[in-house]
């Protein structure tokens, strides 16, 4: 039990949700704080992360930090 626990620690407990994608979690956090944030703030992080490619399908528990700022850098920016 003890070895469980150390695997799981910060985990959800939610089966569901172990293999949740950066995709469906945008859903739910939109979902959560769409009273919390400004419009326009939803709206910017809604544009970004649709821009994330590959990333979007990816559970977020093998997201890696170098993953995400790679496909970040990689993003075009408007001047």
């Amino acid at each position: 039990l003890l070895k469980q626990a150390e695997e799981e620690a910060g985990l959800t407990l939610d089966p569901l949700l172990k293999e949740i994608t950066l995709r469906q979690f945008w859903k739910i956090f939109k979902r959560d704080k769409s009273r919390e944030l400004s419009f326009t703030s939803i709206k910017s992080y809604g544009s970004c992360i649709k821009r994330m490619g590959e990333l979007l399908d990816q559970p977020l528990k093998d997201l890696t930090q170098p993953a995400i700022l790679n496909q970040l850098n990689a993003l075009s920016i408007a001047i």
